[in-house]
């Protein structure tokens, strides 16, 4: 349990360094499974916190899931760190005193959940439907653009709205697991930039032709 939900999240990041240093062999030790636990909560607590895929990497994270005091805790990180809304949702109906029980705000977690699944939906498809937001974050469509407004601020998307269509554009989004899929659409990505700056380029050279013609 979290003495002091406050730390700063840079405070958060050094906890998180000094769990990766952890001597091979003594992750799963009480005292750093402990560690683990309230860092875990910890970054479900602030609000400025979104990427949680990182976590699951940990060996003293990982070994939460097998421990009986903090089992379920890694089952709310992992639904943190890829899942959606209605799995939060489900979670909460089968542990509906356990949020409380480690000091984690229902409403601002919810509030994160709806965020983080807005931002799934924004790395599979640029044109998402109000319809579909509203369906994924379990909220009316008449919210959608508040919502929208809310990931902009947050800075897990670029976007821009059509009102008449009822449809998000997406210009940027927060990838928030970075796996072989998401190496293969950076490379593909970057492989569009450098032949774009090759076509600018040869235009660049041309322009002096052009000018003495």
């Amino acid at each position: 349990m979290l003495k002091d939900s406050n730390r700063s999240v840079q405070a958060h990041k050094y906890y998180v360094k000094y769990i990766q240093s952890i001597e091979k062999g003594k992750e799963s030790t009480p005292e750093y499974i402990q560690m683990a636990a309230e860092t875990v909560i910890e970054s479900i607590q602030l609000p400025e916190i979104f990427q949680f895929d990182h976590l699951l990497t940990l060996p003293s994270v990982q070994a939460l899931q097998n421990d009986k005091n903090h089992a379920t805790l890694y089952k709310l990180l992992n639904i943190f760190a890829v899942e959606r809304t209605s799995t939060f949702e489900s979670f909460v109906k089968e542990n509906s005193d356990y949020l409380k029980s480690v000091n984690i705000d229902h409403e601002a977690a919810l509030r994160k959940i709806r965020l983080l699944s807005l931002a799934s939906l924004g790395t599979k498809s640029r044109e998402i439907s109000y319809s579909d937001i509203a369906s994924n974050l379990s909220i009316p469509e008449d919210e959608v653009e508040d919502w929208v407004i809310y990931a902009v601020s947050a800075r897990l998307l670029e976007a821009k709205m059509n009102q008449l269509k009822k449809t998000v554009t997406v210009g940027y989004c927060m990838q928030r697991e970075f796996g072989q899929a998401q190496w293969e659409s950076l490379a593909t990505q970057l492989k569009r930039w450098q032949s774009s700056i090759r076509q600018l380029n040869t235009v660049v050279d041309q322009i002096p032709q052009i000018k003495a013609q």
